[in-house]
């Protein structure tokens, strides 16, 4: 929303960009000057950081400005970056968060209410992140952790976005090449090929969809694909969840329920790698045709994906408590419905798997690109064969670790533990601390911040 000085502005919306243009007289001639702030997370009214603009001139502000608000021709839209981060987060968690609940017991559904507001609270500063105290858009995660830590903050940023990533797309090969085995072995009744075969092949598919996508932009219509997919899973298992929890008060079976303090930590790392999507989000934005509506977009996907989760794991725990797998396709009856949703997730997943390969090659190839121009984004010559050679050598590294490692559960809880809460609610309340994003704002803005960092830190550590 972008408010003139004369006028009043109405009190704002959580979360919401905030632009507001002063003038300034200088030698008999009036220069505009553009500043933004992000509205602060309990005071909507919150003004802008004045000592953290102070440090910018006002030609560097108001190309900074000006490079957030300008409208990208080329870029998608908002409803096409909604459903990519649909696509990107909603997969994982949709299977494996009825298992996380039944960790930690009833207790789960709180953390899953508690980590949707601070993932979308880290997900709106992380993309600030990319215009405080600079006069051009930052690239990446790595970037703002460059500018944050320096070199020690970008490599570790860069290698957890990395793990983060390459681990994901690990997971989504592993699950989609496991349920293909399972439903044909259901539909056969004779396990004639190696799960390794179906590793192979699901790898295979990914490579081409991966290979020929330069951008997220080009994985939009494979996003919108995998998210309607997730949608009908989602309406199946809790369908098929609330019939066993019928079956089970007809016959007066009891399900075991219980509260498990101790695996609270456990259980958080599961549900932060389910939101986890904060490596990819530069990329999205990057692709936006307006990316002032960042925030709009990560309010719906997240809330999305929210409902998603909390509905699956909630229905999902009642009806098989203690005993809930990961994924909790697992737990579901054999037959048609099955079937139908074991094959809606497999595409769903292996439509996710190319965009969070895109995400980690375009990183490495804006880190290759200060030596080869050959992968500069500006690069006027035939660059394909390059990407081409760097995104194979990516998928083949998947397809050997999932054929090493073909275990779905196993994986996604280490992954949580290693990659999940350090880049979704640590790094990014530290770089935006770093980079004077909390100068001059409220209170409770800084206690929830503080809380965000807490969690996360013995989430990640009470994990290992």
């Amino acid at each position: 929303m972008v408010t003139s000085a004369g006028n009043s502005s109405p009190m704002q919306p959580p979360h919401h960009w905030v632009f507001r243009r002063e003038s300034a007289t200088s030698d008999g001639s009036e220069k505009t000057a553009t500043r933004q702030s992000v509205t602060n997370l309990i005071d909507a009214s919150h003004p802008t950081k004045e000592a953290s603009a102070a440090s910018i001139d006002s030609r560097d502000s108001e190309f900074h400005s000006q490079d957030m608000l300008a409208t990208r021709p080329n870029g998608s839209s908002t409803i096409k970056a909604y459903a990519n981060l649909v696509c990107t987060l909603a997969g994982t968690g949709t299977l494996g968060l009825a298992h996380a609940t039944s960790l930690a017991g009833w207790a789960g559904l709180g953390l899953i209410v508690l980590s949707l507001f601070m993932s979308v609270y880290t997900g709106i500063i992380l993309i600030t992140s990319l215009y405080l105290k600079t006069n051009k858009r930052r690239h990446s995660y790595q970037e703002i952790a460059k500018d944050s830590f320096g070199k020690v903050g970008y490599w570790i940023s860069y290698s957890t976005s990395a793990i983060g990533l390459h681990g994901t797309a690990l997971v989504y090969n592993i699950l989609a090449a496991g349920i293909l085995h399972s439903t044909i072995v259901d539909a056969t009744g004779k396990d004639t090929m190696s799960i390794k075969w179906y590793i192979f092949f699901v790898a295979v598919f990914c490579w081409a969809c991966f290979v020929f996508t330069r951008t997220l932009k080009e994985t939009a219509f494979l996003s919108i694909l995998g998210a309607l997919a997730t949608l009908f899973v989602v309406c199946i298992v809790v369908g098929m969840s609330a019939d066993e929890m019928a079956r089970q008060a007809a016959a007066g079976i009891i399900v075991q329920h219980e509260i498990i303090t101790t695996n609270l930590p456990r259980a958080m790392a599961t549900i932060s790698f389910a939101y986890g999507g904060n490596v990819v989000y530069p990329h999205v934005e990057q692709s936006m045709r307006e990316p002032k509506k960042w925030n709009r977009a990560i309010w719906l996907a997240l809330v999305t994906c929210f409902i998603l989760y909390f509905t699956i794991a909630a229905v999902g725990y009642a009806a098989y408590g203690q005993d809930t797998l990961s994924p909790i396709l697992s737990n579901l009856p054999k037959g048609p419905l099955t079937t139908s949703a074991n094959l809606l997730i497999t595409a769903h997943v292996m439509l996710a798997s190319p965009i969070m390969l895109t995400s980690l090659s375009m990183m490495i190839e804006t880190s290759l690109s200060t030596r080869w121009v050959q992968f500069a984004d500006d690069y006027q010559g035939h660059s394909f064969t390059y990407r081409a050679i760097l995104r194979t050598a990516i998928s083949a590294s998947v397809c050997l670790i999932s054929l090493v490692i073909p275990f779905f559960g196993d994986v996604m809880d280490l992954l949580g533990a290693l990659t999940g809460s350090m880049f979704v609610f640590i790094l990014p309340v530290m770089c935006y601390y770093k980079l004077g994003g909390y100068q001059g704002a409220s209170l409770a803005h800084k206690a929830f911040a503080v809380m965000t960092l807490a969690v996360g830190i013995v989430a990640m550590v009470m994990d290992l």
